[in-house]
């Protein structure tokens, strides 16, 4: 006899299991009350040095407070510092970064505040280290300032930082190879989100020294024509002309 078709089926055969919508994952219900922690933190450029010397190791005390995952996403209960140096060289390097936040329910859409300051970076500190990326400086400074909302970073976000006696040499990026640049101040947009930053230290630099080229060759310590050409054919290969022309 033929099989009746039922909603579900197909004739002669069986009901089809139903397809259910999955549900995303929760994050675990999870509370910090009080937390002090004192790690180090090593970053080592293997490419640059096979032994392993092209390095930079953090000292850190890491304190949090009232850090939890349920409850109020609203007001910023929850509380968290950043504090150290370059580890063996408690005058070298001095972080000092401290942050707010709400209820973390997603960790893709946090709301935080971050306010704080990185001072005395010496190259000499790490010579290895900056050696491998074809610079050294006397002192750079850092300054801190983020707002985040629900995973968004909100405008005004940034890192900004005041560079002195910066020379840059072998292993640098072509056109900057032979500067020497007396003072230079960044600030460096932090734009996106948490889950996709927007976030170009280069990007900035090329660009604060195309828009400040007459103040920043007073400064630099090498042939001005041959550094005009420089930064001038390394934007026409970006921009496609002579840039600065409309």
């Amino acid at each position: 006899q033929p099989t009746e078709n039922i909603p579900g089926t197909k004739a002669g055969g069986n009901r089809n299991h139903e397809t259910k919508e999955k549900t995303p994952p929760q994050t675990p219900k999870a509370v910090i009350g009080n937390a002090d922690i004192e790690t180090v933190v090593e970053y080592i450029d293997w490419k640059a040095s096979s032994s392993g010397s092209a390095k930079l190791a953090l000292a850190l005390n890491i304190k949090a407070r009232n850090i939890a995952t349920f409850g109020d996403t609203e007001n910023e209960n929850g509380s968290f510092s950043v504090a150290g140096s370059i580890e063996g060289k408690p005058d070298s390097i001095s972080i000092d970064i401290n942050g707010k936040t709400a209820t973390i329910p997603d960790p893709g859409k946090p709301t935080f505040d971050i306010d704080g300051t990185i001072k005395n970076i010496r190259t000499t500190d790490f010579k290895e280290l900056a050696d491998a990326y074809g610079f050294e400086c006397d002192n750079i400074d850092v300054d801190i300032h983020i707002k985040c909302r629900k995973g968004i970073y909100e405008n005004g976000s940034s890192v900004n930082a005041r560079v002195k006696n910066l020379k840059m040499s072998e292993g640098t990026i072509p056109m900057l190879k032979g500067m020497s640049i007396d003072s230079l101040s960044l600030s460096i947009p932090l734009r996106g989100s948490v889950e996709s930053p927007v976030f170009d230290p280069l990007g900035t630099l090329l660009t604060n020294i195309a828009a400040n080229a007459d103040t920043i060759m007073k400064s630099i310590n090498v042939d001005q024509k041959s550094v005009e050409k420089k930064i001038n054919n390394f934007l026409n290969g970006i921009l496609g002309g002579k840039h600065g022309k409309k």
